[in-house]
């Protein structure tokens, strides 16, 4: 399996302005659209996701041998082998920051438990299979969303990280039969 590239929209850009209008007296919330740095160029899936994908081929019994690694452009693999190249197409966190309309004074509400902020991360996901000489066998584009919360003390990148990995497990079981289809088991 290959963590690929980075394709998104945003390339790794993030829109942070808007949170700050939660400073503002009496304004709800502000919006911001985040590539947090567990998924930007060059660095591809955060953790968490690349472990969930290999756990997940590994227990749907593809392979013999699933492992997430970088293949050099004139690597070959052992006949009969194939890879999984994963392109990151988008990984944003829609987030909405909030001090409940009390500038300032809402950040000691933070303290007592109450949200920093809520909305989604949107997860998309290039998958090819390509065999032993690196020719495509097929592809398929998936996309999940999924809500998020963040607390003071369950900070942004945990929540992020954690959200990736649900909308993962929303795309799994057709990335997994997309797989096993083109692989022949």
């Amino acid at each position: 399996m290959v963590m690929d590239d980075d394709s998104r929209p945003l390339q790794g850009k993030s829109s942070l302005g808007g949170g700050w209008l939660i400073f503002i007296p009496l304004w709800p919330y502000g919006t911001q659209r985040i590539s947090p740095d567990g998924a930007t160029p060059g660095r591809g899936f955060p953790g968490e996701v690349t472990e969930t994908v290999v756990r997940d081929l590994q227990s749907a019994k593809i392979a013999t041998k699933v492992e997430a690694r970088e293949f050099r452009p004139d690597e070959t693999l052992p006949r009969g082998a194939y890879s999984l190249h994963l392109t990151l197409l988008e990984g944003i966190y829609n987030r909405h920051s909030t001090a409940y309309g009390l500038s300032f004074a809402g950040v000691y509400l933070w303290l007592l438990g109450l949200p920093v902020s809520y909305g989604s991360v949107e997860l998309g996901v290039m998958a090819e299979v390509r065999d032993s000489r690196g020719r495509s066998v097929g592809a398929s584009q998936f996309y999940a969303e999924t809500g998020v919360t963040e607390f003071f003390y369950y900070n942004m990148s945990r929540a992020y990280s954690k959200a990736m990995v649900e909308a993962y497990e929303e795309i799994s079981p057709d990335l997994v039969t997309m797989v096993a289809g083109m692989v022949g088991r």
